[in-house]
């Protein structure tokens, strides 16, 4: 805790801001001329009878004087995996990091959403901090609610569900009102985020009330994809509060945060359906996820992006080794995660094709489930934005970074890596020069240091103008072109972006739902005896967010190593 307090520590204080009629004291960025505000309260504490409930905006006065440079601390971390530890926990955490460079006046903001899950992480990640992104904009960061408080449907027993994305709205709105006492203009927000918030990010981008909040949005690693319906959910919210003997929201307020973080049995997770809901997230609820995002589509112009090889990270956040990924794993998996479906994915991707790589059955599955599970559904969001006339851009990146980019993993195991999932974060957050958790005695190369310049101007482009220049070609169902990130190179490169192989992956959702003993029906996937609640279009979908905060990995036995990576299947 020691050495991230000294990440975030004042090197003399900032310039203060007048937020309604009071001062407030920043801190000065050690790595660049920008200050920051930690911990600016946008709700009320979800504490009492708002535990569960939807977020009520601050009603509280902003101390005047007071020293807002404090870690924020963290929403509550729930399960066992990606469990961020950076700063204490408490349910009273509805705040905001801003950063902004000095003198700032009417610049673009970038609002960012982290990932996790939806179970974990948190704004007070040392990887997320804004100081050097804050040189031309003016940077946001949100803490939302996660797991069941953020997104447990429970609507029988009074919890509505997807309180997560409504904490996410109101600090938008909260932007909308207040970011000009930072410099801000609340006409010139892009909204991205990462893995969850990627997915998140997509979400809202998808509502009716979208450009009055953002002029843009991003989403790396997570957009594009289909979402469950409130059947589902709730169906989902009923089981795990029975596994707490509760069936209402009395009950559960009356519950500890350790009596809340409990999962249920392996035994009851559901199989491939790809529509079904294994953990807490987004879902279609008809009123603040009023229909479902893959059927309407963004309303503002976008970026949708994937890496590489997104699933080495998300697999070796979950086991020791990718020896543990056997042929006989491997298979299990597909069985597990495409049911009738697998013999056409074992046959298009078999284990043999990838014996040039150290770890061949390891490899088969990252390109199986990096192309089902990032790639094709941001094509499908890119197309479904096409038809409804919204400018759209996409990207593949393909850097591997030089240095490890989070601390729980040593430089020998980038090899492996590859271009993992959040490979790209330190590069749009301009965090290579000065990254605060880069390896001891790693630097990043030149190259990568002009990459990620051209990242961050990318990004900003987006904030100012809602589009990222004209040296990235607009995406088209024609052309299907983009930017590709190609390891090693100082720069974006402009071209086809391949979406080829979400033709085979449209035929393999055709068999998992055809094969599935729900209704197939017009417009989507209908649960039973609800409305249909995801997109015909969509892939089945995953997301998992690795440690970001010393969360540990085990090793497992293969038996539950194929239960874990076929619930990766469904993770947001």
């Amino acid at each position: 805790m020691l050495m991230l307090a000294i990440l975030f520590a004042a090197s003399g204080l900032a310039q203060t801001v007048t937020l309604q009629g009071r001062t407030l004291q920043g801190g000065q960025c050690s790595s660049s001329d920008a200050s920051f505000y930690h911990a600016v309260p946008y709700a009320q504490p979800p504490v009492g009878d708002l535990r569960f409930a939807p977020p009520q905006p601050y009603n509280g006065t902003y101390g005047d004087g007071q020293d807002y440079t404090s870690l924020t601390p963290n929403c509550p971390q729930f399960g066992e995996q990606f469990i961020e530890m950076t700063a204490p926990s408490s349910e009273d955490c509805l705040y905001l990091n801003i950063w902004a460079p000095p003198d700032a006046n009417n610049l673009p903001v970038k609002f960012w959403i982290f990932g996790g899950g939806n179970t974990a992480g948190s704004v007070s990640n040392p990887t997320y901090d804004g100081c050097n992104l804050a040189s031309d904009s003016v940077v946001v960061s949100v803490n939302y609610r996660l797991g069941p408080l953020g997104f447990l449907a429970l609507q029988d027993g009074g919890v509505g569900g997807n309180m997560g994305i409504q904490d996410q709205l109101l600090g938008l709105q909260w932007v909308q009102d207040n970011i000009q006492s930072f410099g801000g203009d609340p006409s010139k927000v892009l909204l991205f985020g990462e893995s969850a918030g990627a997915s998140d990010t997509y979400v809202i981008g998808t509502l009716a009330q979208a450009p009055s909040l953002i002029q843009a949005g991003i989403s790396q690693s997570g957009g594009g994809r289909a979402f469950p319906g409130a059947a589902a959910a709730n169906a989902f919210g009923e089981q795990w509060a029975g596994s707490l003997n509760c069936s209402d929201v009395g009950c559960l307020r009356s519950l500890s945060l350790d009596q809340l973080n409990v999962t249920l049995p392996e035994n009851s997770v559901p199989s491939y359906n790809p529509y079904s809901v294994q953990s807490f997230g987004a879902f279609v609820d008809g009123e603040v996820i009023p229909a479902q995002p893959a059927d309407v589509g963004v309303q503002v112009p976008f970026i949708y992006g994937a890496n590489s090889m997104e699933y080495t990270l998300l697999i070796l956040s979950t086991v020791s080794s990718p020896e543990l990924i056997t042929p006989e794993a491997y298979e299990a998996f597909l069985n597990s995660s495409y049911g009738q479906a697998a013999p056409l994915v074992a046959q298009r991707y078999p284990v043999a094709a990838f014996n040039s790589t150290p770890f061949p059955a390891f490899s088969a599955l990252v390109q199986v489930a990096t192309e089902a599970n990032f790639w094709c559904p941001a094509y499908q969001g890119l197309n479904k934005a096409v038809s409804n006339g919204i400018p759209v851009w996409t990207y593949r990146w393909g850097q591997a970074p030089t240095c490890p980019w989070y601390t729980s993993f040593p430089p020998s195991v980038l090899p492996v890596f590859g271009a993992a999932h959040t490979a790209e974060i330190p590069f749009v957050f301009n965090n290579i020069e000065s990254h605060p958790l880069v390896w001891p005695n790693c630097s990043f190369t030149n190259d990568e240091v002009s990459l990620s310049r051209e990242m961050v101007d990318f990004w900003t482009s987006m904030a100012a103008s809602s589009t990222p220049g004209d040296s990235w070609p607009q995406f088209t169902t024609e052309s299907s072109r983009g930017i590709n990130i190609v390891n090693g190179s100082a720069a974006a490169t402009p071209g086809v972006v391949d979406y080829s192989v979400c033709t085979f992956w449209q035929q393999v959702r055709d068999v998992v739902l055809q094969s599935s003993n729900d209704t197939v029906v017009s417009g989507g996937y209908a649960e039973s005896g609800a409305s249909a609640s995801a997109s015909s279009s969509a892939m089945p979908s995953a997301s998992v967010e690795p440690s970001t905060g010393g969360a540990h990995r085990a090793t497992l036995p293969a038996a539950s190593l194929v239960v874990l990576l076929a619930a990766l299947q469904f993770f947001i």
